[in-house]
């Protein structure tokens, strides 16, 4: 098989963030990946990119106005104080990513908006009016596979293990890169003077450290500074008045990179599992004053991590154009595109409920050896309530593999359950949904129809071999549920 390809995978934390400037607007937008054929445009289907770290800058001098991570549905919010005009900056991994090509139309939710050194055009605001969506398209690097993760904007301080996907990919990587960002927000910070007149001057820190495979190690640190001058103490402390000083929704940033030696590349970096970076986010003030100079601060940090992994020339699997998912009728469907293809011999399709442990549930036979576009499908009848995580395993004939990026569907949760359960000779379903039941199914364990009935009530199963069904609710509205049931004699 001629490998020339790259797949994704993007684990992402549920919770999202929005910081609101008072008297000001936002500037919002999205980050994800461009597949080809390559348009610069946000199309259904594209997988969103978490942890990209996003600045928004005061086009006439260059200064930090917010700044924010990309959040695990890809978007972020930039809030403004004040009016006037602005330009977006981001920050990525440029050993895996490019920028896609940049808008070329009027609608920015979904043109990408950066030029090839990651920044916008001119942003106007005025009158505070919400700005359009301004969005990153970005395009993987050929011979690359590149794994993104965050934490969402917290208080601090706190400690968590990021985890970023080892490479499943048979051959051992030539390079691999460690990306770290983190945005700071200081929802507010204070200082009062409660002696004589005194100059001050503050810092104001949020520190990331990360803890790295093989024993290396990053620490990022961005700060706030503020100096001036407190007159005396006015007699209350309020952080306000003549004698203190509070100032509200400021944000740093910081980002930096580790880059392995090739001696210590092992499988470390490949094969099953993940690579675990113990994080730990704090915050920091030092004052330069009187000894009776106070402050109050406080300070939430979003951490962002990607890890490249990069291959010397044909080294990758089949070249994969897309992989979508999407709900239809109560069921799954998966498509997926292939651009060329030699010595390919199958696809393993496999399914995961947390994103994390998967199980194959599908077989796909491959084209073999092609140069032409080759589209593939699969429906998945058992997929359950809730959230369904899938990808491919890509299989070449002397079964060597790697996996696709991960995509994910989530099912209506509304119960269903049957009774009895054991059954016998008839089963009924109870339905807490709004909806009718159109029709149930029965599956066996090698996922074939063996019964389908219009009804709800009473169903005759009297005629299927005792064993272990999954069982297919479906709705009016095209919602399911699906249950096990034990048919026993």
């Amino acid at each position: 098989m001629k490998y020339l390809s790259l797949s994704f995978l993007f684990i992402c934390n549920s919770l999202s963030f929005s910081a609101a400037a008072e008297g000001g607007s936002a500037i919002t937008g999205t980050v994800w990946t461009d597949k080809k054929p390559y348009n610069g445009l946000f199309d259904a289907g594209e997988q969103v990119v978490p942890g990209i770290l996003v600045k928004l800058l005061n086009a006439s001098n260059g200064q930090v106005v917010s700044t924010a991570l990309s959040q695990s549905d890809g978007g972020f919010s930039l809030p403004t104080k004040t009016d006037g005009n602005f330009i977006i900056e981001y920050v990525f991994p440029s050993e895996g990513f490019s920028v896609a090509l940049k808008r070329q139309g009027n609608d920015n939710s979904i043109n990408s908006a950066a030029n090839t050194s990651g920044y916008s055009d001119l942003i106007t605001i005025s009158a505070g009016a919400p700005a359009d969506r301004y969005g990153l398209g970005l395009v993987a690097k050929e011979n690359t596979i590149t794994y993104c993760t965050m934490k969402t904007p917290t208080v601090t301080t706190w400690k968590e293990d990021l985890l970023l996907p080892k490479s499943s990919v048979a051959a051992v990587p030539v390079g691999v890169k460690i990306f770290a960002a983190e945005s700071v927000w200081h929802p507010s910070i204070g200082i009062e003077n409660l002696g004589t007149q005194d100059a001050y001057d503050i810092s104001v820190q949020g520190i990331m450290s990360m803890e790295l495979p093989r024993g290396a190690f990053l620490k990022i640190n961005s700060d706030v500074p503020r100096s001036g001058i407190l007159p005396a103490y006015d007699g209350v402390q309020d952080y306000a008045g003549t004698s203190g000083r509070t100032w509200l929704d400021e944000f740093s940033y910081a980002s930096s990179r580790y880059e392995y030696p090739p001696f210590l590349i092992d499988n470390t970096f490949y094969g099953e599992g993940n690579l675990a970076i113990p994080t730990e986010a704090k915050s920091g003030v030092t004052i330069v004053g009187s000894g009776n100079q106070q402050t109050v601060v406080q300070t939430h940090v979003s951490a962002g991590a990607c890890v490249v992994y990069t291959y010397e020339e044909g080294a990758l699997p089949v070249k994969l154009v897309s992989f979508s998912a999407r709900r239809e009728q109560g069921q799954v469907q998966l498509d997926w595109q292939t651009a060329e293809e030699t010595n390919s011999s199958h696809f393993i399709i496999e399914r995961s409920s947390n994103g994390k442990d998967f199980s194959p549930i599908g077989r796909v036979k491959a084209a073999g050896e092609s140069s032409v576009r080759n589209m593939y499908s699969y429906s998945d009848l058992s997929a359950t309530a809730g959230s369904n995580f899938y990808r491919l395993k890509m299989v070449d004939l002397d079964e060597t593999y790697a996996y696709s990026r991960i995509v994910v569907v989530k099912l209506d949760s509304r119960a269903a359950s049957l009774y009895p359960n054991p059954a016998i000779d008839e089963v009924s379903v109870a339905d807490a949904g709004d909806s009718s039941v159109t029709k149930v199914q029965f599956f066996n364990p090698g996922s074939q129809l063996v019964l389908e009935s219009s009804q709800n009530q009473n169903i005759n199963v009297s005629g299927i071999p005792a064993g272990t069904y999954l069982v297919r609710t479906v709705r009016s509205d095209g919602t399911v549920n699906v249950n096990r049931l034990v048919i026993a004699r």
